[in-house]
């Protein structure tokens, strides 16, 4: 279809003249969002699109109020955008105030059907505000009211956001650490995990291995940093270590560098479990996501929650799954079958969370076992295993938070042959946690 994208300022706008013998027709505006601006695209209902409009963002905020205010008198209007990250929520906020309706539109949705709308898969401001506009019109949008203000949900968000900064942090001067040690000290890894207790203090109090094995009470400063848990022939070890390492010598500046790197890791580090920790309580305040904490722990049912919503609410357990983007998805052609993977849309931090989730469960029984046969099936390969696993706790999770259910580990992989016979020699109901 022919359409014209050049924009017009907001302060540039004949009301009059967008309206004239329109009355009572239904339109549909389609927003796309960025820092700097809003580009509104409105489409009346016999499919005729206007010319985008501009409004600067903030400043033009009100304004652009003002014109969806005169647009939707007496008629039905839906005002829709993508979900694109904070820059939308000011223009959102605005929209509630002022009792006008906003929907929201899949950002995948949006592009898969950009060379449907004109012909050509090219996308740019304007256009993605008319394809909104188009989606929303022929009902390819869903209702995205504004949030109202609930503070046990946002100081859980709080601490999931703020415990994921410090946990990035963390690992960046870990990383950092790793690469000097490689340098200056590179067997004692081998003795010492890098983000234990004693390492990094190791660093942060010598600058070095040659400063450790020079410290005639180096044995006594090891045994209190590692809390009496270090046996005395490890310590014994560690100084050798120390002694007759081939790392390069370390100069005084390498030193102030490895000192800075320990001390801003070790800070990381204790933040970042302040902040689980607060979020692991919180987590156990609401009872639904109490119940999830039985399969996946306090801290991550927290952050499942707050990314994924109330997996009870989803039609099935399959809906939650493609909602954190878990679905298995496959590329195939003519004879040639792609292999199959998860779709990863959604929330990558969930699927990071449930990731380190399903880890510490294969340390537990009978998931190691079932993991363990797993890896062996594959070849090897433990990533199959790990998102396998993955995919059973999001269906377990949808069936504790709707049916509340208790979590069972070993009814994770039970067929349902088995579950139901096992069901029904108990003289129970099918209550399983992937029925």
């Amino acid at each position: 279809m022919a359409q014209s994208y050049s924009t017009r300022a907001v302060e540039a706008v004949d009301m009059a003249g967008l309206v004239q013998g329109r009355d009572g027709q239904a339109l549909a505006i389609g927003v796309d969002v960025s820092k700097a601006d809003l580009r509104l695209v409105p489409r009346w209902a016999d499919g005729t699109f206007l010319r985008p409009i501009r409004v600067r963002q903030p400043s033009q905020i009100g304004l652009g109020i003002e014109l969806l205010r005169s647009l939707g008198a007496g008629r039905d209007m839906i005002v829709a955008l993508e979900p694109t990250g904070r820059y939308g929520d000011v223009f959102r906020q605005a929209c509630h105030r002022a009792g006008i309706t906003v929907h929201r539109v899949s950002a995948k949705v949006s592009h898969d059907y950009a060379e449907v709308f004109d012909g050509v898969p090219s996308q740019h401001d304007g256009k993605d505000a008319a394809l909104i506009a188009e989606l929303a019109a022929i009902g390819k949008s869903r209702l995205w009211p504004w949030p109202a203000a609930d503070d046990w949900e946002q100081r859980l968000a709080l601490a999931a956001d703020l415990g994921d900064a410090y946990q990035r942090q963390m690992i960046a001067w870990f990383n950092r650490l790793e690469a000097w040690l490689a340098a200056h000290w590179p067997e004692i890894q081998k003795d010492l995990w890098l983000t234990s207790q004693t390492l990094p203090r190791i660093l942060l109090h010598y600058g070095g291995p040659k400063a450790l094995a020079a410290d005639p009470n180096a044995a006594e400063q090891l045994k209190r940093w590692g809390r009496n848990m270090i046996p005395a022939g490890r310590i014994t070890r560690i100084l050798q270590l120390a002694r007759e390492t081939v790392g390069v010598d370390v100069s005084e500046p390498e030193a102030q560098r490895v000192r800075h790197y320990a001390a801003e890791a070790v800070r990381a580090k204790r933040v970042m479990r302040r902040y689980k920790a607060e979020l692991a309580e919180l987590a156990m305040q609401h009872p639904v996501v109490k119940r999830m904490a039985t399969a996946v722990g306090a801290a991550t049912a927290g952050v499942l929650w707050l990314e994924g919503g109330d997996p009870g609410q989803y039609s099935c357990g399959r809906a939650y799954l493609k909602a954190l983007g878990l679905n298995l998805t496959e590329r195939s052609s003519g004879a040639v079958q792609g292999p199959q993977r998860i779709s990863k849309r959604g929330s990558s931090r969930a699927r990071r969370w449930l990731h380190f989730a399903a880890m510490r469960l294969t340390m537990e029984e009978p998931v190691n076992r079932w993991y363990a046969a797993k890896i062996e099936r594959d070849g090897g390969i433990k990533k199959k295993g790990l998102t396998a696993i993955m995919r059973k706790l999001g269906l377990a999770l949808h069936r504790i938070a709707k049916d509340g259910v208790d979590f069972e580990p070993q009814r994770l992989f039970a067929g349902r042959r088995q579950r139901r016979r096992s069901q029904r020699s108990a003289g129970q109901e099918d209550h399983s946690l992937e029925a």
